[in-house]
């Protein structure tokens, strides 16, 4: 039978990765469970959660603001200065953030990933994986 974990804002199922709304992700993404997004670099794990850190940050900070017709490079730019500070982003990591970011506020999380193909589709957490040192 499937393990249901209550997250800190509202009940989630840790089987329900594909959330409908980036809020509804960032709950998840903020309970430390798994969510299913979409590979944007293709070069590894670390590479794809740089990406997705900054993808969180720009939704967390942006969530309730008017979106922008069309993405410009300063939208979502202090979000992007503050990961940035911590990670040092590629400048192909902080525009696939930025372009992400936007068109999951856009046109919904759900909508976006349900887009792809197939053999894009991750997941992420923010605790990255790793492995716990091994007790003696």
């Amino acid at each position: 039978m499937a393990r249901i974990r209550e997250g800190k804002k509202a009940k989630m199922s840790v089987l329900d990765i594909l959330p409908e709304h980036a809020r509804d992700a960032l709950a998840r993404w903020d309970a430390g469970l798994n969510v299913l997004t979409v590979e944007m670099g293709g070069l590894g794990p670390g590479y794809e959660q740089c990406i997705h850190i900054a993808v969180f940050e720009i939704i967390r900070d942006m969530l309730d603001q008017k979106l922008p017709d069309v993405l410009v490079d300063s939208w979502g730019g202090q979000s992007l200065t503050r990961v940035d500070r911590e990670l040092g982003l590629s400048g192909a990591q902080a525009g696939a953030a930025q372009y992400l970011a936007y068109v999951y506020l856009r046109d919904g999380w759900k909508a976006v990933v349900d887009e792809m193909d197939a053999d894009r589709r991750i997941q992420v957490n923010r605790e990255f994986p790793h492995l716990r040192e091994a007790k003696q």
